[in-house]
């Protein structure tokens, strides 16, 4: 649903919180 207020902001979050566990695997190799 776009132009949905929040949505940006979820997506957003989403995408931190993907970098984040990336990063973490990236550390443990």
């Amino acid at each position: 649903m776009p132009g949905t207020p929040g949505t940006k902001r979820s997506l957003r979050k989403k995408k931190d919180f993907n970098y984040i566990v990336y990063t973490i695997l990236n550390i443990r190799k």
